[in-house]
């Protein structure tokens, strides 16, 4: 890579990031059908889902879609966190760990 300049290091890091996150969520798609399938589809009856089978399976489906988004939502608060405690001056943290070791007045 060190024969690329700066800024095409940077889109092609950037690239492998987006393909790399597409890998994994396709592999928890195809981690989650499973489970879900192995949860609600007892036995094959006929080509089509009986109402119980659908119900369980939206519920599944639900489930995952609202777990993910909440650790994808608490990952980016942390992440943002962390990344204004790095990227903030010494004199602002230094200012913030003073304030929470003394007493106020």
């Amino acid at each position: 890579m060190e024969a690329f300049d700066q800024a095409t290091q940077q889109e092609l890091k950037k690239f492998v990031e987006q393909e790399t996150q597409k890998a994994q969520m396709q592999q928890t798609i195809h981690e989650f059908t499973g489970r879900c399938w192995e949860s609600c589809i007892t036995q094959a009856k006929s080509n089509q889902l009986d109402s119980k089978e659908t119900a369980c399976l939206q519920n599944c489906v639900n489930r995952f879609v609202d777990t993910s988004v909440f650790i994808v939502k608490r990952t980016s608060e942390l992440h943002m966190m962390i990344e204004s405690l790095y990227w903030s001056p010494v004199w602002a943290r230094t200012k913030v760990a003073d304030s929470e070791t003394r007493p106020p007045p």
